[in-house]
């Protein structure tokens, strides 16, 4: 992906504001394979955030360092080794596996 002017997400403030926009107007993503990845991790954080609350989401703070370094196998991992992971049950590994294939 490009380098964006804007491309942030502020999970523990309830704030999603995502610009896709790249510099000079240029295209952020090369193709549609690229996008959907991101609407995927998008989605993820989302739910997860739903699940756990604003409060609780911002004590995942090594997992949402790994998905800004876009290291996704790292953010599963950090997922997996939660009281979270353990007590949601299916819905968390489906996130886990989903947050590890992006």
């Amino acid at each position: 992906m490009q380098d964006l002017i804007f491309l942030f997400i502020v999970v523990w403030c309830a704030v999603y504001h995502v610009m896709l926009r790249g510099n000079a107007k240029q295209a952020v993503f090369q193709s549609d394979e690229e996008y959907s990845r991101f609407e995927d991790i998008l989605a993820q954080g989302v739910d997860m955030r739903f699940n756990l609350g604003p409060n609780r989401f911002r004590y995942f703070k090594k997992m949402i360092a790994a998905v800004k370094n876009q290291d996704f196998v790292q953010a599963a991992a950090e997922m997996k080794d939660s009281r979270w992971y353990n007590q949601v049950g299916q819905r968390a590994r489906t996130l886990v596996k989903m947050m590890s294939s992006a």
